[in-house]
């Protein structure tokens, strides 16, 4: 077994400077009008500082990190403690254990301990995360031999468990060394790589990677001959609420959040517009696909920003004292619908997120499905808003958001309607007779943020497995 601590991964520049319930709704290809306006971009830094499934949220505040976004990469950082219970190579009864961490073109290899079964490195090693290829932490441990080597096992650490852990510096965790076994298959985050625009080696880092744009039609609008419905604006986590008094008393719990403090300085005079409005929250999370589209079809007013903080923007801060939307860093846009009154779209950066970028420009005729911009590195929110008798959320995800339970949403799928129209049955909570494998498996991936080893057939569990102890780093 090897121990080692995953820490939080840092900008590279900083560095150098110091349970899935019920699925809900139909797993279709949701929504995007393709890359539209991509080159006539705004993007807003702050210097300062398929279907709907319905899920629990085990999310826990992660720490308050801020932080600017960098194109030059980041950088794991891992603390490599011990093994245990390792197997003996040697006559002697022992081993001369070291090991090989390869992360994407980064390879490091520790000094080898004589003569032991149960070694200690205690070492420190950082490694850049330089491409989408560089998501795995591939560990090896081998036997030194005078004229070679033996294998002994290995182990995979998939970055994605590093972005959803609460704390920048992790507790020790124990990681079992099992043998590489035929049909061993590693896929990152399990994505459907066939919806990307880009192939994959056109990216120059993982940041390019992670906004990066779909095929056209990869998130098509659910109803578009319905003007009246109203779609997700990102591929997220929901919670919806047909008044801000009912949000306020179920899920957002900050003490001086209001309407008025969330538009800040960008547009106060629009705020009573929304006292007794609709608000949805649709958090975005690390393995999430990060462009976000436009809800209702209308006009764009100018965006502005709003200078801010990065706090986490995990359920268990938004449900803390502390005014998470409030506080962090956003851009306000205004879309003016026929249908829907003015509606604001608040994009709200979170830790690691160091710029949203608009690409659409003030006075845009819009339509629903199409790009409005896209957050780079980390977790994000889109908070809606609706003036008061302008349009109602679908009833399934009211009545989860009741519960204080998020639910799933693709970009494109509908979400609410105005109040002269029907909901969007085909988008609604599925029967779970209905609910296909696929469906289930991809509401998984997405709750769970999988990534890593496929499983195969075959007993792997012996008795005693050896295993190795670190630390490893992580990012939000």
């Amino acid at each position: 077994m090897v121990r080692i601590i995953p820490t939080r991964l840092k900008s590279a520049s900083s560095l150098n400077n110091s349970r899935s319930n019920s699925p809900r709704r139909s797993n279709s290809n949701s929504n995007s009008n393709s890359v539209s306006n991509t080159a006539n971009t705004s993007s807003y830094n702050n210097t300062n500082s398929t279907g709907k499934y319905q899920t629990r949220t085990p999310s826990r505040m992660g720490s308050d990190l801020s932080a600017k976004d960098k194109d030059t990469g980041l950088t794991l950082k891992v603390v490599i403690l011990r093994a245990r219970n390792l197997a003996a190579k040697d006559r002697n009864g022992t081993s001369d254990p070291y090991l090989v961490l390869t992360l994407g073109e980064a390879k490091v290899v520790t000094h080898e301990i004589p003569k032991t079964l149960n070694p200690e490195w205690n070492v420190v090693e950082e490694m850049p995360v330089t491409s989408p290829e560089s998501l795995i932490l591939d560990v090896i441990c081998w036997d030194k031999d005078r004229f070679g080597k033996d294998y002994m096992g290995e182990f995979d650490v998939p970055l994605e468990e590093l972005f959803t852990a609460t704390k920048t510096e992790q507790e020790p965790k124990w990681y079992s060394l099992r043998s590489k076994r035929p049909g061993k298959k590693t896929s990152f985050h399990r994505l459907d790589m066939s919806e990307v625009l880009r192939p994959l080696e056109d990216f120059k880092n993982f940041n390019e990677f992670f906004y990066r744009a779909l095929k056209p039609g990869a998130r098509p609008c659910s109803a578009p001959d319905h003007p009246g419905i109203v779609v997700s604006p990102a591929d997220c986590r929901s919670v919806v609420f047909n008044s801000v008094d009912h949000a306020t008393t179920v899920w957002i719990k900050g003490r001086e959040f209001s309407v008025k403090r969330l538009l800040g300085d960008a547009y106060p005079e629009d705020a009573k517009r929304y006292e007794n409005g609709a608000l949805g929250i649709f958090r975005l999370a690390p393995q999430d696909y990060h462009r976000f589209h436009i809800p209702v079809d209308g006009r764009l007013d100018k965006p502005k920003l709003i200078a801010g903080e990065y706090y986490t923007v995990n359920p268990m801060a938004i449900r803390s004292a502390l005014d998470v939307y409030g506080e962090n860093v956003r851009v306000v846009c205004p879309i003016d619908s026929l249908k829907h009154g003015r509606v604001m779209v608040i994009c709200v950066g979170a830790m690691m997120v160091g710029s949203t970028v608009i690409t659409r420009n003030e006075g845009d005729e819009v339509k629903r499905a199409e790009e409005l911009g896209y957050f780079k590195f980390g977790g994000s929110t889109i908070v809606l808003l609706f003036e008061e008798g302008k349009m109602r959320f679908d009833d399934d995800l009211t009545d989860n958001s009741a519960g204080a339970l998020e639910t799933l949403v693709r970009a494109g799928m509908s979400i609410g309607h105005s109040p002269d129209e029907a909901q969007w049955t085909p988008d609604m909570r599925k029967n779970d007779e209905d609910i296909t494998d696929a469906e289930k498996k991809e509401a998984k991936r997405r709750i769970q943020g999988s990534m890593g080893e496929e499983p195969s057939s075959g007993d792997e569990t012996p008795a005693a497995r050896p295993d190795v102890q670190t630390i490893a780093a992580s990012t939000m």
